[in-house]
């Protein structure tokens, strides 16, 4: 809509013909970028997350596979 394209035309040519990133490409240079400034952070809680690794755990999403003590119904 915003660029008048008709309903028929994938995202991925709009992209590709707009030469706008994917949203994983720039979460990607974000973190990239603040990786690279951390390095220099003088605050020590901040430099901690150069430490951090991420925990492969069994279950690629915990929260599904939880028993809630109270089941969550819709309205």
């Amino acid at each position: 809509i915003i660029v008048n394209a008709p309903w028929y035309v994938r995202n991925s040519v709009i992209r590709n013909d707009l030469k706008i990133e994917t949203t994983d490409e720039f979460i990607k240079e974000l973190s990239r970028n603040f990786f690279q400034k951390l390095v220099n952070h003088t605050n020590p809680t901040v430099l901690d997350q150069l430490n951090y690794t991420h925990n492969n755990g069994k279950y690629a999403f915990p929260y599904a596979t939880t028993k809630w003590s109270t089941p969550l119904k819709p309205p």
